[in-house]
């Protein structure tokens, strides 16, 4: 029987689509269109991981309310230096204020003590380490030579190679060097750093550092203000007891 007209219209169409493939209506621009789609969406993803604040970019990470208590002194050629208060005046609010914390986020809470804000280092955008704690006494050290301000030691340079020490009537040559002690009990002789002693970091809680200019090889004591940070840690304790307590009762 013969084909009707119909059957042969749709073997012919058939035979034409064979072998070909299905294109998007209106030719490339679409898929061109979502690539660039997704190249865009990609861009974004790598610049928002780029330019997330972090630690040191101004954007503190820190909580405001966190801050550590370090102990400090500087040893000269044996003997312990009279350190003048930093500058500080009352503020508005009666309270006195250190023009060097808002560039440091350090201030010296007592003789020999320096409070550590992080949160208000990070927002300065400044390391906190040791060059800051000295900077709140204009006190400035390097790898061999500690340089102190008019007002502090009659603005003497204590310089290795040039400065000496009188020990017993002897001229002894001295080096700068800085003593850490993780907390005031520590019992151990330190950690001695004789270069890039201004990035020491003040990283953590109850630090005790002695600054010296003494001759080398010898040794250097913790400062006498550890009595005073280690009574502020023992205020810390006995207020955080007494938190808990409170908690325990209220429940």
């Amino acid at each position: 029987m013969a084909a009707s007209s119909s059957t042969k219209k749709a073997a012919k169409l058939a035979g034409r689509s064979s072998g070909r493939s299905v294109q998007f209506q209106g030719g490339s621009v679409f898929p061109i269109a979502l690539l660039f789609v997704v190249v865009l969406g990609v861009a974004a993803i790598v610049y928002a991981r780029q330019t997330i604040p972090g630690a040191g970019d101004g954007a503190p990470v820190t909580p405001i309310s966190e801050y550590y208590d370090v102990a400090y002194g500087i040893n000269i050629c044996g003997d312990w230096a009279t350190i003048n208060d930093g500058e500080a005046a009352l503020n508005a609010d009666g309270r006195i204020d250190y023009p060097a914390y808002r560039d440091t986020g350090v201030y010296q809470y007592a003789k020999g003590v320096a409070t550590v804000h992080p949160y208000a280092a990070e927002l300065a955008d400044v390391p906190l380490d040791l060059s800051a704690l000295l900077a709140v006494h204009d006190i400035s050290i390097a790898d061999d030579s500690l340089t102190f301000p008019e007002d502090q030691m009659d603005g003497k340079v204590y310089t290795e190679g040039e400065t000496t020490c009188n020990i017993d009537g002897v001229e002894t040559n001295a080096d700068v060097s800085v003593v850490v002690w993780e907390s005031p009990d520590d019992g151990s002789s330190g950690n001695r750093y004789i270069s890039k002693m201004g990035e020491i970091p003040l990283d953590s809680d109850g630090l005790v550092i002695a600054v010296a200019f003494v001759p080398r090889g010898d040794p250097v004591a913790k400062p006498a203000s550890i009595g005073v940070l280690r009574s502020l840690g023992e205020t810390a304790i006995a207020a955080d007891t007494e938190d808990i307590s409170e908690t325990t009762v209220a429940e």
